[in-house]
């Protein structure tokens, strides 16, 4: 990034938007790896058949949580201590103050706790690293994402711009853009002046400080009430028999009593994957639900009631971007674990025994995925709903609803890809997540920055595009009745990535199953 963005002799590009660009970036690694580390750690103890042996132990569980979760931390501090000499650079430079890289630090510091202890929470509330890693990274898009919204969607209200402004202030991005970059605070509201600290530590920064710290020290606290809560031995509900099946289901749209014909065998590993996985805790799937349907819900009733002060094309922006991010955020976390969870827990060799040949497995893991990530989108389908209106009032194409949702799929089919791509190829669920997110996040945001990364300025508005949230973007500010040339672009560039990253994953799966067999 350096490399791309330092500026020579015939550069105008500021020092400062490098400095701003590169600590942006550092906080949106650590925030991302941080629950693919600390996720797993008690969960895995309890899927591999050790946690038993952990609780007979004499280890109190304080001793337990910080032992694992102080080398999770420690590992991701050296991520952090990476960007150290980088840092430095700056500061001998003169492009920054030690104050601001002081606080720069302390912003990273306290994010990475915050995150790490979401992690270690999850990881302790669960019994599976699966749905832990979903349940962080569901608590992360609120925490990181959502908090940032109403700031935008509802500035109009200055009366409320101090809460706005509080609920904007507990996402680690508000205080690191304090930091860096003030001017950018500008769009979400800031907190009152009487509230800083002096002339160095403002109100917005300080106050994540505090509510970061204080939030990671009450996570942290839970943990240690919530590690050692269920003993091994110890059945919550005893599972009912058949007699009572129709007395506890009564109301149940499929007979459980009734004989069904058995599965094809290349259905298999999607029913698996359905019924044992992504459905076999229905409660993450059902507050996900409730989620979608009371954002879009919201937005539509915002656009209905005609408020003046509403920006019709931010409320189009914010309900896009939170199902396309849904989509990056959730995709690898729920790809990533498939491959390389068969190759951790030693199933992939049994697998290998039945008649599924990679392609049926691989069709298996991506279909169950995608059906999980369908299910959420659909419960926002309001939206479409409101945006078809809102383009019928503006006069623009009434079919620009299908042209985005061709773009979401395309991007919903690519992150899944990617998810499982990333685990055949690392074999390590951890791995596997940071490769994931690192390829996702390189394609969706760092088109961004072309203007200071590519040379030739022709080929900023193409490389833009390849971006999806870009070509959303751009489509609803046009009026052309198909594609616009940069959306096929996006569309022909990620199209060509799919498919080469299908073949090859097809081609790691297919390698694995072999090596299972010998």
């Amino acid at each position: 990034m350096v490399w791309f963005l330092w500026p020579d002799s015939s550069s105008d590009v500021d020092p400062r938007w490098i400095f701003s660009a590169f600590g942006l970036a550092q906080l949106l690694l650590c925030v991302l790896l941080s629950p693919a580390v600390t996720a797993p750690i008690i969960t895995e103890e309890k899927e591999l058949d050790r946690f038993g042996m952990l609780f007979a132990s004499l280890l109190t569980p304080r001793e337990v949580l910080f032992g694992k979760g102080f080398s999770a931390f420690l590992l991701l501090f050296m991520v952090l201590l990476s960007a150290s000499p980088f840092f430095i650079l700056m500061l001998a430079l003169g492009s920054v103050s030690w104050v601001e890289l002081l606080q720069v630090v302390l912003v990273s510091l306290v994010a990475l706790l915050q995150c790490s202890s979401l992690g270690l929470y999850c990881s302790c509330l669960k019994d599976r690293s699966y749905d832990a890693l979903l349940s962080s990274y569901a608590w992360l898009l609120a925490l990181v994402g959502l908090t940032l919204v109403p700031g935008y969607l509802l500035s109009g209200f200055a009366d409320l711009g101090p809460l706005w402004a509080c609920i904007r202030s507990l996402s680690p991005f508000s205080a690191m853009m304090e930091v860096v970059a003030p001017e950018m605070l500008a769009t979400f509201g800031r907190l009152p002046e009487a509230w800083s600290l002096g002339e160095l530590w403002s109100a917005d920064l300080w106050f994540y400080l505090a509510a970061g710290t204080l939030s990671s020290f009450l996570l942290l606290w839970l943990s240690l009430r919530k590690v050692f809560e269920f003993p091994l031995g110890h059945e919550k509900s005893s599972r009912p028999s058949d007699s009572r099946k129709r007395g506890l289901f009564k109301f149940t749209l499929i007979d459980p009593n009734k004989t069904r014909p058995p599965f094809s065998v290349s259905s298999l590993i999607y029913v698996n994957e359905l019924r044992c996985k992504l459905f076999g805790y229905i409660g993450n799937l059902i507050r996900g639900i409730y989620g979608g349907v009371f954002l879009s819900i919201s937005l539509v009733i915002l656009v209905s009631l005609s408020v003046e002060t509403l920006s019709l094309s931010a409320v189009k922006t914010v309900a896009l971007s939170f199902q396309m991010g849904l989509i990056v955020l959730l995709a690898p976390a729920l790809g990533a674990p498939s491959i390389s969870e068969e190759l951790e827990n030693g199933t992939l060799e049994m697998l290998r025994l039945t008649p599924l040949s990679a392609w049926a497995l691989w069709k298996g893991k991506v279909k169950a995925i995608n059906v999980y990530l369908l299910i959420l989108l659909v419960s926002s389908s309001p939206i479409y709903l409101m945006l078809f209106l809102l383009n019928n009032v503006e006069s623009k194409d009434p079919l620009l609803t299908l042209r985005i949702i061709g773009i979401q799929t395309l991007l919903l089919l690519f992150s899944t890809t990617v998810g499982v791509w990333s685990s055949a190829l690392m074999g390590k669920t951890q791995k596997a997540v940071g490769l994931a997110y690192a390829i996702l996040l390189s394609i969706c945001f760092l088109p961004f920055m072309s203007p200071w990364i590519v040379s030739n300025p022709d080929w900023v508005p193409w490389v833009k595009s390849i971006s999806p949230f870009i070509a959303v973007e751009k489509e609803l500010a046009s009026k052309h009745a198909s594609f616009l040339p940069e959306s096929i672009v996006h569309l022909s560039t990620i199209g060509a990535i799919f498919t080469l990253l299908l073949l090859h994953s097809l081609f790691l799966v297919n390698r694995h199953m072999r090596r299972a067999a010998a």
